[in-house]
């Protein structure tokens, strides 16, 4: 695989501005979306009106989640969305930016594709494995997130230093390697992080306490388990190819993330299954600073380019990377590691 020359480098300047007034407008919208899409799911229960505002809601928690990738790959530049999204979003559901900041390990040569990486395990080379584990972490994953971002979260600021520990290192990470924890930090940083997360426990945990006296209705509890379960189901199915997954547990280089990340084309239609940008995922894994709403355009420069390298890890749509990922069970990638 070719260097990233000083070509590559020049041709992708454009793509690295961020957009914040794009980045406003959509996220304020996606709440407004989600919201809208929770009230109908709880006013149309059991009818046809209800199932569509529960797809509604699913679709955006999951774009809405999305939203975490972007803010941190450029944390000061998105500060106020990442404040905005915590009291509009994050704090209700229980998906939070801390939670997601261990995501810059997965883009690191000494962690990617290793036990240190929280979004890698190569278990799910095999696609068919890779899709009952899909299932199972959908539904256990809204339960987790109701217990430790409500009332774990509420009383963590108030309990002793080293259970503060545990649970930072080992309950507060979004990650589907079951191996995976996250690296300590000193303890005066992990009482901030605690209290931080403490609006989200309040407000949790006052929700959970209006249900049980019956102010609420308790159809808020179904409603919040099935929304974050479509959702983490659609990102754990996209995440299954997103890349051949052939590590053999050893760190890789950057050459190889490559060859093991995949490019996405495909309609716009993509952007529900792979909102901002996610569908070029080799791509991202190069140049991981240009924003998502960039990808696009970058990719496409890409193939002008006409790199072998790149155009080998590109394809044309998620039916031909499905066919290519099935043949697959165990990636050529790790078979030339052995050699």
């Amino acid at each position: 695989m070719a260097k990233l020359d000083r070509r590559i480098r020049e041709e992708m300047s454009p793509f690295f501005k961020v957009n914040l007034t794009r980045y406003w407008i959509d996220l304020i919208f996606s709440v407004i979306l989600f919201w809208t899409g929770f009230l109908i799911s709880l006013i149309g229960w059991g009818r046809p009106l209800g199932l569509m505002g529960l797809t509604l809601s699913i679709l955006v928690v999951y774009r809405l989640g999305v939203f975490l990738h972007e803010f941190v790959h450029h944390p000061r530049k998105m500060s106020a969305l990442i404040r905005f999204h915590e009291w509009t979003f994050g704090h209700w559901v229980g998906l939070t930016f801390l939670g997601y900041t261990v995501h810059q390990l997965h883009h690191s040569p000494k962690s990617y594709g290793t036990n240190d990486d929280p979004e890698y395990t190569p278990v799910v080379s095999n696609v068919y494995f890779g899709v009952l584990i899909s299932f199972l972490f959908a539904l256990v994953s809204p339960i987790f997130l109701l217990v430790r971002y409500s009332i774990v979260a509420l009383v963590l600021p108030f309990l002793p230093q080293f259970i503060k520990r545990q649970i930072f290192q080992k309950a507060s990470s979004q990650a589907f390697n079951p191996r995976f924890m996250r690296p300590t930090s000193p303890d005066n940083e992990i009482q901030k992080l605690a209290w931080r997360e403490f609006p989200a426990g309040l407000i949790r945990t006052s929700i959970l306490g209006l249900i049980l006296v019956g102010i609420l209705t308790q159809k808020v509890i179904f409603v919040y388990y099935l929304t974050i379960s479509g959702a983490m189901l659609i990102n754990m199915l996209r995440a299954l190819f997103a890349h051949k997954y052939a590590s053999t547990g050893d760190s890789m280089q950057f050459d190889e993330q490559i060859q093991d990340s995949i490019n996405i084309e495909g309609g716009t239609w993509m952007e529900l299954i792979a909102p901002l940008g996610l569908q070029y995922h080799a791509l991202h894994h190069i140049f991981n600073q240009i924003p998502g709403h960039q990808l696009r355009g970058a990719h496409k420069k890409m193939k002008e380019l006409n790199y072998d390298w790149y155009n080998n890890v590109s394809y044309k749509s998620l039916l031909s990377v499905t066919a290519d990922r099935l043949k697959i069970p165990n990636n050529a990638i790790a078979e030339q590691r052995k050699d």
